[in-house]
């Protein structure tokens, strides 16, 4: 009940027309906008309202893409807040465990200081954060290895099935494979892939990193990364790029007065200099929100 009441009530609030450049993914219908809205600090539960206020923000900024993931916590609160809104496109992932705080009493008790302060610090070191999520996944007498796995179509279709329903969606734009250096990419996964992109269930696909991507195999048309800044980055294949962490990872090289511009121009100077990439960015403010879209337009 009241998730549907966040739904009706934002549906009043979305813009009629804003200006946003578009970037298309290959081999798809999808177009996303070149600056996108991180969902990695917002969840459910009893922070729904305040999650909820923070895109409709977003939105009412012209951002038109957001990135989510089940071990975010955030689709029901994108589901909530997005269902009835159709010019938007969500990516979200499969391969780290949802987050989910009944099963786990380490996470109730750690789940709050994980979320605020951990979280971005552990964005810093990709292998111990993707390490930390699925431990944090199991029951806290499991002390199971973590080995690098299959998903296998069942797993594949259940996982879409439980997204698309606390998204309110009938297809996913993007899916991606979250942190897949613990996934092995075999020739049956992408043929899942291929098969839910053919069949509509998904639109595109691809991979996604908390760091520079290494040694990735190629997997769809979509690599979700960090931002490079000044180091030289190449991808094993074509794709389309999406960077998050601009404000953590650019051009710390080019201020040599020791001032660090705003987050808002970091971005600008990143899709300035990154014309075929989407950046997404995550705010725990609305007027953090409103100043980084208004140095992007």
């Amino acid at each position: 009940m009241h998730l549907n009441r966040l739904g009706a009530c934002h549906k009043a609030a979305v813009p009629t027309s804003i200006a946003v450049d578009k970037l298309p993914i290959p081999d798809s219908p999808v177009a996303i906008s070149r600056l996108g809205f991180g969902c990695a600090r917002i969840f459910g539960g009893g922070e729904l309202r305040s999650g909820a206020t923070l895109i409709e923000t977003a939105l009412n900024c012209g951002i038109r893409h957001f990135d989510t993931a089940p071990a975010y916590g955030s689709e029901d609160v994108l589901g909530a807040v997005l269902a009835d809104v159709s010019d938007v496109t969500i990516a979200t992932k499969i391969g780290l465990p949802r987050y989910n705080t009944e099963k786990s009493v380490a996470r109730r008790v750690f789940g709050p200081l994980y979320r605020r302060s951990l979280r971005p610090l552990l964005g810093r070191v990709p292998a111990v954060k993707s390490r930390l999520l699925r431990l944090a996944s199991k029951p806290v007498t499991t002390h199971a290895p973590l080995p690098k796995r299959q998903l296998h179509r069942d797993e594949v279709l259940r996982e879409l099935e439980d997204s698309l329903h606390r998204l309110r969606r009938t297809s996913i734009d993007l899916y991606l494979l979250h942190e897949p250096e613990t996934i092995e990419i075999t020739d049956e996964l992408c043929e899942i892939f291929l098969a839910l992109q053919k069949d509509g269930v998904i639109k595109a696909f691809g991979v996604a990193f908390g760091a520079l991507p290494t040694a990735c195999a190629s997997f769809g048309t979509v690599v979700q990364c960090r931002f490079p800044g000044d180091s030289p980055i190449v991808f094993g294949h074509d794709a389309v790029r999406i960077f998050h962490g601009v404000v953590r990872y650019g051009l710390q090289s080019r201020t040599e007065d020791r001032t660090r511009p705003s987050a808002g121009k970091l971005i600008a100077q990143a899709l300035l200099s990154h014309p075929a990439s989407t950046v997404i960015f995550s705010a725990s403010a609305r007027h953090q929100i409103r100043q980084i879209a208004e140095n992007c337009r």
